[in-house]
């Protein structure tokens, strides 16, 4: 059987199941910590949300933790793995485009290298012998543009992956999802973006 009190800091009903009683839990609407008691102080409800434990803790040796289920218990710090992802993810995006956008002086060229009859097969050999002549025609030193063409190009796979990770933990761990559901829906519409820009 629930019990329900109300929070000696708002005031407001907050209901926790039997197995919490004399145990400190958390207020859902304004986070104190608080000891519920041994049995109601109010009148059963069904609309005092159930607070949520103070710690996550073992009840005894071998037995389960028993959580509160509701989505006002849960821990309001975890919408910042959403928002991670979301600010990753543009991250990402962001050096897909400068990566393109690096790259356009090139794109012809080694466009119609790929599709020279004399590189059929061996087009890595023949990029690589672009890419060495370029450097040749830079006094022997790697170009600026190359080299932020190649640190976009290694931080772009890096911030994918940390953007996934993050939206699926916000998943799993947030009461919002919209964010986790955003930050994937723009990782993985990355390749898609990269890829479209290399084919045009």
């Amino acid at each position: 059987m629930a019990i329900q009190f109300p929070c000696p800091s708002c005031n407001q009903p907050i209901e926790v199941d039997e197995e919490w009683a004399n145990r400190p839990v958390a207020c859902p609407y304004c986070r104190l910590q608080v000891a519920a008691p041994a049995q109601s102080t109010l009148e059963v409800s069904d609309e005092a949300p159930q607070a949520a434990p103070a710690q996550p803790q073992a009840d005894a040796p071998g037995e389960p933790y028993a959580h509160p289920h509701q989505a006002s218990a849960r821990d309001v710090g975890t919408d910042k793995f959403g928002l991670a992802a979301v600010c990753l993810a543009l991250a990402c995006i962001g050096c897909a485009v400068g990566m393109l956008v690096t790259m356009a002086p090139y794109l012809p060229q080694l466009e119609a290298l790929a599709n020279a009859p004399e590189t059929s097969g061996n087009q890595l050999n023949a990029v690589m012998g672009f890419w060495t002549a370029e450097i040749e025609r830079n006094g022997g030193r790697i170009p600026n543009r190359l080299i932020v063409m190649i640190l976009f190009e290694l931080a772009c796979p890096f911030l994918w992956i940390a953007a996934i990770v993050c939206a699926i933990i916000g998943l799993f761990r947030s009461a919002q999802r919209t964010l986790p559901f955003v930050a994937l829906a723009i990782a993985l519409g990355t390749p898609l973006v990269f890829c479209s820009g290399l084919l045009r």
